[in-house]
């Protein structure tokens, strides 16, 4: 007997195995796919929940800071506005030398679900006296 048959025998043999893996790429694709979005989903709900409860932190910090100045409600109110997520609720409270200010928002991350977010600071209110220039001598 001749070699070549057999050789022939085995080429069909390993072109049936290939053709029994055809579409196993478009199964593998179909089943990672859906986990992929899904992945991707929730590290969308993580960056936008840290970027609103950063904002919260920015705006409550900065309305503390405005507030332990002696600046009047308004322009605290504006300074932690301007830092705060749309629709941020700002409580300011001053009791025994210290400021504290609430910053509280809703927040819709990416279209799926709201997440509710909210930070405090505190700032001690500084004592603002006017400077008093040097005494001079006189005759200077």
């Amino acid at each position: 007997m001749n070699g070549t048959p057999q050789r022939a025998n085995l080429g069909r043999r390993n072109r049936s195995r290939w053709r029994s893996d055809r579409g196993a790429y478009t199964a593998e694709l179909a089943v990672a796919l859906p986990a992929l979005l899904l992945l991707v989903a929730w590290g969308m709900l993580g960056i936008g929940y840290a970027q609103a409860s950063l904002k919260c932190d920015d705006a409550s910090r900065a309305a503390a800071r405005a507030a332990a100045r002696g600046e009047p409600t308004a322009a605290v109110e504006a300074a932690g506005r301007q830092a705060a997520p749309r629709d941020a609720r700002l409580v300011v409270a001053r009791a025994a030398g210290m400021v504290e200010v609430r910053c509280a928002a809703a927040v819709r991350v990416a279209g799926l679900r709201t997440f509710q977010v909210q930070a405090r600071a505190v700032a001690a209110v500084e004592d603002l006296d006017p400077v008093q220039p040097p005494p001079t001598e006189p005759g200077r």
